[in-house]
């Protein structure tokens, strides 16, 4: 998983117009976050395009949250800039001279990477852009604490094999 600039940016201008709690404009945004103008745009015409912010026209123009920050999950932001959370690019394709996996049938690796997408996918819907509102203290605890619930890494280990070292 590799978070974009563009995904990156989002969450911050919607945490933006969360912390304003009224609309802001594109220069504003811009300004608050150090970015230009142009990406400024960009990144809330992509925001309004997946019904996360609205905007207003006019010379009082701005863009407003689509939705209150407590609704809004940055597995949702980062899924609809952006699309899936977690590409298995691995477990489909061309894998070297072959076309498709050599393990289709039997494979021990798409369970984990199934669980690790699982496991994202659950955090980051946890989270919402009210959270990132937070001081950073503050949100090491909710982080913490979301890192520490049983089901996070729900691994039953009943039949893991004997991980003794071969006798020789």
């Amino acid at each position: 998983m590799k978070i974009s600039t563009l995904e990156e940016y989002a969450v911050r201008c919607l945490s933006q117009l969360a912390r304003a709690e009224g609309k802001l404009t594109i220069g504003a945004i811009a300004e608050l976050e150090g970015l230009s103008e142009e990406n400024t745009a960009k990144v809330m015409a992509r925001l309004r395009a997946i019904g996360l912010a609205r905007s207003l026209r006019g010379k009082d123009g701005g863009y407003l949250l689509a939705r209150p920050p407590e609704q809004i999950s940055l597995a949702e932001v980062l899924e609809g800039v952006a699309g899936e959370l977690f590409q298995l690019e691995r477990c489909h394709g061309d894998h070297g001279s072959r076309s498709g996996c050599v393990h289709h049938a039997e494979c021990s690796l798409r369970p984990m990477w199934a669980r690790l997408e699982q496991v994202v996918h659950d955090f980051l819907s946890a989270l919402t852009i009210a959270d990132l509102l937070r001081e950073e203290s503050a949100m090491r605890t909710v982080v913490s604490a979301l890192s520490h619930r049983p089901s996070a890494l729900d691994i039953t280990t009943a039949a893991e094999p004997d991980r003794a070292a071969p006798s020789s």
